[in-house]
């Protein structure tokens, strides 16, 4: 039997996961990104993966490309993915998902403004995986390991007021 999507959440134990499928219907789980690198040209993701796979719970570390950085100052959207992984030993194609993420005044914000600036100025990648890297830093900060802290589900997003910053994780697909 498959777990729903918010038990394997929970699991993840991050604040930023969001929910993944792959193409053909077998996988549905959640990827929780723990560290942003530039390689080759392209923006990456790297993280947890958890989930089942034709009724078999799984946790693998993968890496899934950033294909777009999306959003305005102080909400950032990352579109990740389709990108091919191996699981169980087959591979399987994972379809996109998007990570979003809004902050308010604060440090939070101003790293977001700061990727979306960056993006908007042409200047490249070069400084982009850091600051992603610090959005997260300062978002498990803010938000803690795990959301149920909070009392809000993940499928309807995290959202408060910490350390005098406001913050807000919006679900995939939801609007502003």
């Amino acid at each position: 039997m498959k777990s729903s999507l918010t038990t394997q959440a929970a699991a993840v134990d991050s604040s930023l996961a969001v929910p993944v499928t792959d193409t053909d219907g077998a996988f549905s789980g959640m990827f929780a990104p723990t560290r942003f690198t530039a390689r080759d040209g392209s923006l990456l993701a790297s993280g947890t993966l958890q989930g089942t796979l034709d009724g078999e719970t799984l946790l693998e570390q993968v890496t899934i490309p950033v294909v777009e950085i999306g959003g305005s100052c102080p909400e950032l959207r990352l579109a990740l993915g389709p990108a091919e992984v191996e699981l169980f030993g087959a591979p399987t194609r994972l379809e996109q998902t998007v990570l979003a993420v809004e902050g308010g005044p604060g440090l939070l914000g101003n790293l977001i403004c700061a990727v979306t600036h960056l993006r908007d100025s042409g200047t490249g990648l070069a400084l982009v995986p850091d600051l992603l890297n610090q959005i997260l830093a300062r978002y498990e900060t803010l938000a803690g390991p795990n959301p149920a802290r909070l009392g809000a589900g993940r499928q309807s997003g995290v959202g408060g007021t910490l350390e005098g910053e406001a913050f807000r994780r919006r679900p995939a697909g939801a609007s502003p």
